[in-house]
Parts: C-alpha cells; sequence; structure tokens
C-alpha cells in the first residue's frame, strides 16, 4: 500500500516535473521572440538616432556658414524675415477665420437639427388633433344614429 501512495507521488512529481519544463520551454521561447522585437527596435532607433546626429551636424555647419554672411545678405534675410512674419500673420488670420466659420458652421447644424425636432413635434401635434377631431366627429355620428333609430324605434312602438 505504501509502495502504491510512493509510486503515485512519483507519478504526480514527473508529471509536474514535464509540465513545468513545457512551460519553460514556452517561456524560453516568448523571451527569445522578445529579445529578438527588442532587438530589431534598438537597431531601428540606433538608426534614427544617426540620422538625426548627422542632421544636426548638417544644421551646425550650415549655422557656422550663416554667420559668416554678408551685411548684403542680412539685409536679404531681414526682408526675407518680415515676409516670413507677414505670411505667418496672414496664417493665423486664416486660422481665426477658419475656427469662426467652423464654430458657425456646428451652430447652424445644431439649429436645423432643433428646427427638425421642432417640425417632428408639429406634426406629431397635429396628426393627435386631427385623430382627436375624427373621434370626436365619430361619437357625434355614433349618438346622432342611436337617437334616430331610438326615434324610430318610439315610431314603431306608437303605430
Amino acid at each position: 500500500e505504501e509502495r502504491r501512495n510512493l509510486e503515485s507521488e512519483v507519478d504526480t512529481l514527473k508529471f509536474r516535473v514535464t509540465e513545468a519544463v513545457s512551460k519553460r520551454t514556452e517561456l524560453e521561447e516568448v523571451l527569445s521572440e522578445l529579445e529578438r522585437k527588442f532587438g530589431k527596435e534598438k537597431a531601428s532607433l540606433e538608426q534614427q538616432i544617426t540620422v538625426q546626429s548627422r542632421r544636426c551636424e548638417e544644421l551646425e555647419k550650415q549655422m557656422k556658414k550663416d554667420k559668416g554672411v554678408p551685411d548684403k545678405d542680412n539685409n536679404q534675410i531681414s526682408s526675407l524675415q518680415g515676409k516670413v512674419s507677414e505670411a505667418m500673420k496672414w496664417l493665423e488670420d486664416e486660422r481665426e477665420a477658419r475656427s469662426y466659420l467652423h464654430q458657425l458652421a456646428n451652430k447652424m447644424h445644431e439649429e436645423l437639427d432643433s428646427m427638425k425636432t421642432a417640425t417632428i413635434r408639429k406634426s406629431d401635434w397635429q396628426h393627435r388633433r386631427h385623430q382627436k377631431a375624427e373621434k370626436k366627429e365619430l361619437l357625434a355620428l355614433q349618438s346622432e344614429l342611436k337617437s334616430e333609430i331610438e326615434a324610430k324605434s318610439m315610431a314603431l312602438q306608437e303605430i
């Protein structure tokens, strides 16, 4: 009996060991996949850093060149700066106008929606009013018919 219990425990432990080994294998696969993805991302970021540092170096060289520009070119630069600031002001005005028009369109859309709902409510109200009038007319006709029937039955009784 004790031997069976021990064999049962051994089998359970063997199962747990196999399960742990398979889980470890799965985790190692996931880990290697993550390492591969991380490596790709790291290489991509390093490449981007290299490109950006080259651009920075080029810009620094260009700035050094621009510092040595003669006075005549400074006049052109100030003229261009004026034109750029004028264009920026124009852009800002356009943005404000676009924003205003967008707000106006939204407001008009809301008003149109409210008018639609008001029209729907009005037509519902008119429909209900018409139904009520038809019911009144039907009741009046029924009452009139009942009165005529009663009158005829009285006339028949008298005859």
